[in-house]
């Protein structure tokens, strides 16, 4: 009997993981780094209507000014994730148009 109630256990725990997984991948920026203070950006880039991509580095700490406000990203990211919507990393309606980040491997993990 105590086998029986440990796989319903196992079971329930497969099936709410399973239905919470895209939800929590959908709203998590973590994958693509984290906010970080000014002082540690060491690109500044100015985002205007016309951008329309930014080429980084995955490790790179930028500085992005839009309309005259300072956001400062850190793009600690996985290897695998090589490109990004910059909407998904800023307030919502700071940008009214889409900017692509594409990212280039870290070269401090890339084995060279």
């Amino acid at each position: 009997m105590r086998q029986k109630f440990q796989l319903v256990g196992v079971a329930a725990l497969i099936a709410a993981s399973a239905t919470l997984a895209p939800t929590a991948y959908a709203g998590n920026n973590d994958l693509f780094g984290e906010p970080a203070p000014a002082m540690a950006a060491s690109r500044t880039i100015f985002i205007n209507h016309d951008t329309q991509y930014v080429n980084l580095t995955g490790g790179d700490v930028v500085k992005f000014i839009i309309h005259g406000k300072e956001y400062v990203w850190d793009f600690d990211v996985a290897s695998n994730i090589n490109e990004v919507d910059l909407n998904q990393l800023l307030p919502p309606n700071v940008l009214h148009h889409v900017v692509k980040v594409y990212l280039a491997r870290d070269p401090t993990y890339t084995g060279a």
